[in-house]
């Protein structure tokens, strides 16, 4: 027995990347008979039809740091001898460690957070 045709509006099984689980999806958009685009039942969420293939997963954190490979931050980093002065200032003047020079720092508006109305009578 062949299955038939879907249509817009039918259920299917996909991947949800709100619920990061496969849960009962409808038809949402179509070009011929390929899905397109699927509302997920549970949460509403419309996303592209994901043919209900789970992605991989995520990397902790904690693996990367822990891998032979990983670059760690401070590999680069002599060990520095000397008074805590001395590392103190050596650390200043590091390319790392520069600061933004004081024209380009983004100042914020004066009028933040305060609606128009606020505004008005604030004056």
């Amino acid at each position: 027995m062949q299955q038939r045709r879907l249509r817009l509006g039918d259920i299917l099984d996909d991947y949800c990347p709100r619920e990061r689980r496969i849960t009962n999806h409808a038809v949402v958009a179509m070009i011929d008979d390929e899905v397109k685009q699927t509302r997920c039942t549970t949460c509403d969420a419309d996303h592209e039809y994901k043919q209900a293939r789970v992605p991989a997963p995520r990397r902790k954190k904690d693996a990367l740091l822990d891998s032979p490979d990983a670059d760690h931050p401070m590999d680069d980093t002599p060990l520095m001898d000397g008074s805590p002065a001395e590392i103190v200032e050596a650390l200043r003047t590091s390319h790392k460690y520069r600061r933004p020079p004081p024209g380009r720092r983004k100042t914020a508006p004066a009028n933040r957070g305060r609606t128009t109305m606020a505004r008005c009578i604030a004056g």
